[in-house]
């Protein structure tokens, strides 16, 4: 959480809350196939702004924090989907896969990269996501980490990790891979495991135990990277269009495919706190905080 975001959650009072949740690591570091670290950045470098923040809140404990505060004053309705949208001057009608249809003066879709509520607004999918091509995988296991988020890259654009989770013993595995588009059964989580568990047969490090993990866990997902493009207000514009700039080397900056290149991305990050190598990193992290985040006044209430 920084810049911007730490921003919003800060007027919406929650930024105590949110500092409670806040997962414990002393930084992140570059492991090699037998354990050693070869590169280390601590958590309070760039000003607790950098690879890993001063404010890491794990995705489902965010929710959760957004959820309960939204009581009692919102209605949810979960497991259903948006299937229809019919707009007109005064609002939108809106069917449910589910629920009966309903009617709303606004829609806002906030539904992830495989949104159902952008297709059906603005078409496709494929029309609007630029993929990055780069797939990622998250599972559960316990493993002693000394309070690193550790990373391991493999040739090929392979990367294996695992970071501190919030509850004690709980470590959050994390495969990452170089990849063209794979078209896979979303529901089918067996069948993207096996998709994941084949691509790091043999990889090095702890993969086979942190596959093994994998295999049992419940609390998993696979989903590509990728950027929504797409024409935005003239607030939000130039923001997403900095934020949309990959840092320098890409995405094999963080999978890159070969020994070497594995090796010349530790360098990099034992330089990343020095000159001259510093200022261009921090320039990356900056880029949370360049927008001037309009201070809305509370609707009146009805």
């Amino acid at each position: 959480m920084r810049g911007a975001g730490r921003t919003v959650v800060d007027r919406m009072g929650l930024l105590d809350q949110a500092r409670a949740i806040a997962v414990e690591q002393r930084g992140v570091a570059m492991v090699d196939g037998r354990g050693r670290i070869t590169a280390r950045l601590p958590a309070d470098s760039f000003g607790g702004e950098g690879i890993v923040s001063e404010i890491e809140i794990l995705r489902g404990d965010l929710a959760r924090l957004f959820h309960e505060a939204s009581l009692p004053h919102t209605e949810h309705v979960f497991d259903d989907t948006v299937t229809g949208l019919e707009r007109d001057d005064d609002g939108v009608n809106v069917t449910f896969e589910k629920s009966a249809p309903r009617r709303f003066a606004l829609v806002v879709g906030a539904d992830g990269l495989h949104s159902a509520v952008r297709a059906l607004a603005f078409g496709p999918e494929a029309h609007h996501i630029h993929p990055l091509g780069l797939h990622i995988s998250t599972a559960l296991d316990e493993l002693d980490l000394d309070g690193w988020y550790q990373m391991y890259n493999a040739p090929g654009g392979l990367v294996a990790s695992a970071r501190p989770g919030r509850l004690a013993g709980e470590v959050k595995v994390s495969f990452a891979f170089r990849s063209a588009p794979i078209a896979y059964d979303r529901r089918d989580v067996a069948g993207q495991k096996a998709i994941v568990a084949d691509r790091f047969a043999g990889a090095g490090w702890q993969t086979p135990r942190l596959l093994a993990a994998m295999a049992e866990a419940s609390d998993f997902f696979l989903e590509p990277v990728g950027q929504v493009r797409r024409d935005y207000d003239r607030i939000m514009r130039p923001y997403v269009g900095e934020a949309q700039k990959l840092p320098p080397g890409g995405v094999n900056g963080f999978a890159p495919s070969t020994a070497l290149a594995i090796r010349m991305r530790a360098a990099s990050m034992r330089a990343m706190t020095r000159w001259p190598m510093r200022n261009l990193i921090a320039s990356q992290f900056t880029k949370a905080s360049s927008i001037d985040l309009p201070d809305y006044a509370l609707p009146a209430s009805r």
